[in-house]
């Protein structure tokens, strides 16, 4: 787990940098680009080269290759027949294409390779050079001639529609002339020319090349990991300054996002597990990797060919965003359970392997909570709007990290671990509560006025602490201390809690699920108000609006709205403003 957690660690920050770099222009366009095309003609494939070239072949697990082989093509499968199940026009059949690309092409060589060499066999490193020339000759292309297919043909629609120019003559290319271009551009490219002449010298000559050549190309190759994890940040800035991340999308586009960013992390380790376990009869090892890899995220290529061909960029460059923040914490997971596994039942082993990820997880935490409570300040409105709901939850979470790291470190002796332990459990109890009653204001935002919401805020924060304070007393109470004699006070209260604290177990159960239920009903509620109205709008485009459906959209922007403005005269008339304008333009 410390050789996952440094790997991860200098894998962000190096990506962090180059975002940084590029956000405070350190680095231009022109600069972007020429370390991109280093990484493309030299770096990788010279790192290619160098890992085929002196390859033993009888280490390879051919197996293991067949079956990432075919779990990459069952998800590409079954990505493009769910893109196609509703729509084969020609702009459904770009998006397939694109849609199917994202949730197969994994960041390899500048990702995955130093997580995978961290806490695996070196032979397993070799694996994910042998994949990316498949990767590229054979799942790629089909994905690219679909979008290339259905560019194509919503240009010569679009031409069709604005009518051809007097003498204009434009043959259209057949499905087969589109297949064999993006091929022999596929395979004429720096990386397959590098794959192929390395296997060439390993079969020839044995991977005997001068010494000169042979230091030449471990040196460039070596170069690779490096800048492209530095091309990634930059790349993820420019989606931010381009596309505008920051702006609304509609409630389609975010559930569809939301679905493929699931499918990439989730469903293909999943598919890719149990595909390669059943191949190699469940070794250990070898599922453990395949699982590993599986939930990589995707590489800055796929919003590349999304601008290239002008498919869904905007939603691509969100979706390579979350599904790095998403990925990150379940390889991390993923690498604790490979490492708990490895302990075989030892419990000393175990406990410091929790500790050390609870360490790692709640440091994270802090940091992120520190920054978001610096960003609430900068803003200087910490106490209107959505940010006064979401603070009290971001300090309950901190403080959650901040007893969770004491606890570890405190001593065993009972004073100075049960305030400790009170903290924590009622900070976690808390933040709890509190998700569960932002959830439920954010419904009732639909139909109560701004002025009624900032008022019942301060009783919804005080039935959130009478919660978080009556499970925490049952959990902390304690029948094992000393008995007091009968009519003392003392022994009247020790009796209560007695009683609480067998029944403990059930009152944390019944807490937990009330508090689920009543963060993802009125969520799951709100967003499918939402995402009708959507449908509903998208259906009646070419035809006279509804006025019915357009009030509802206004009325669901307005309560976002409000929440984000903040309540009082000042946020009521920014919100209703907005309405204004909208429902004039419906």
């Amino acid at each position: 787990l410390g050789a996952l957690l440094s790997a991860l660690a200098y894998t962000l920050m190096l990506i962090f940098t180059g975002f940084l770099m590029r956000s405070a222009r350190v680095l231009n366009d022109a600069e972007v680009g020429g370390l991109s095309r280093f990484c493309g003609l030299l770096a990788l494939p010279c790192a290619l080269f160098a890992s085929v070239v002196d390859l033993d072949w009888s280490s390879v697990d051919w197996t293991l290759l067949l079956g990432m082989f075919i779990s990459k093509a069952i998800i590409f499968a079954f990505t493009a027949l769910a893109s196609l199940s509703r729509s084969r026009s020609p702009e459904a059949i770009a998006r397939a294409g694109l849609f199917a690309v994202f949730t197969t092409k994994s960041n390899d060589i500048a990702f995955a390779l130093p997580i995978v060499s961290a806490i695996f066999p070196p032979i397993f490193a070799k694996m994910v050079y042998l994949f990316v020339p498949l990767q590229l000759a054979i799942i790629n292309p089909v994905g690219l001639m679909m979008m290339e297919y259905g560019s194509a043909a919503m240009q010569q629609q679009r031409n069709d529609e604005r009518g051809r120019p007097a003498g204009a003559t434009c043959r259209p290319r057949s499905p087969g002339a589109k297949l064999l271009i993006v091929f022999c551009s596929t395979l004429s490219s720096p990386v397959m020319i590098a794959v192929v002449l390395g296997l060439v010298l390993n079969l020839t000559a044995r991977g005997r090349i001068p010494t000169a050549v042979s230091q030449f190309v471990q040196l460039a190759g070596q170069a690779y990991t490096s800048t492209a994890l530095l091309t990634v940040g930059t790349s993820l800035s420019i989606v931010g300054k381009r596309d505008g991340v920051g702006a609304p999308i509609d409630g389609i586009s975010a559930l569809v996002g939301t679905s493929l960013i699931f499918v990439k992390v989730f469903v293909a380790a999943l598919v890719m597990y149990h595909v390669c376990g059943l191949l190699t009869d469940y070794d250990t090892q070898t599922i453990s990797f395949a699982f590993v890899y599986g939930c990589m995220p995707p590489a800055p290529t796929v919003y590349v060919w999304a601008r290239q061909y002008g498919i869904c960029t905007e939603l691509t460059g969100r979706m390579l965003v979350v599904s790095l923040l998403v990925a990150t914490p379940f390889i991390v997971i993923t690498g604790l359970m490979i490492d708990l596994g490895a302990t075989r039942g030892d419990l000393a082993s175990t406990r410091g392997l929790l500790d050390a990820a609870t360490q790692s997880i709640d440091a994270l935490a802090i940091c992120c909570c520190v920054w978001m409570v610096a960003q609430f300040a900068v803003s200087r409105q910490m106490r209107s709007g959505f940010r006064a709901e979401l603070l009290p939850l971001v300090l309950c979470n901190a403080a959650s990290s901040l007893s969770a790291v004491a606890c570890i470190h405190s001593s065993t002796s009972r004073a100075t671990k049960l305030p400790v332990d009170v903290v924590r459990q009622f900070s976690q109890h808390l933040a709890v509560a509190l998700a569960a009653a932002l959830a439920v204001r954010l419904f009732r935002s639909l139909r109560t006025s701004p002025e009624r919401m900032r008022a019942e805020r301060p009783r919804f924060h005080a039935a959130c602490v009478a919660a978080a304070l009556f499970v925490t007393a049952c959990q902390l109470s304690d029948r094992s201390g000393p008995r007091w004699p009968r009519g003392d006070p003392r022994s009247e209260f020790q009796c209560v809690f007695g009683l609480l604290n067998s029944r403990a177990p059930y009152v944390r159960i019944c807490f937990l699920t009330l508090a689920v239920a009543l963060t993802l009903l009125p969520l799951l509620l709100f967003n499918a108000r939402y995402l009708r109205t959507e449908l509903r709008l998208n259906r009646n485009a070419t035809d006279q609006p509804d006025a019915r459906a357009g009030a509802a959209c206004v009325e669901c922007k307005w309560a976002v709205a409000v929440l984000r403005t903040g309540g009082g005269a000042a946020g009521t008339r920014r919100a209703r403003g907005g309405q204004g304008d909208a429902g004039r333009a419906t």
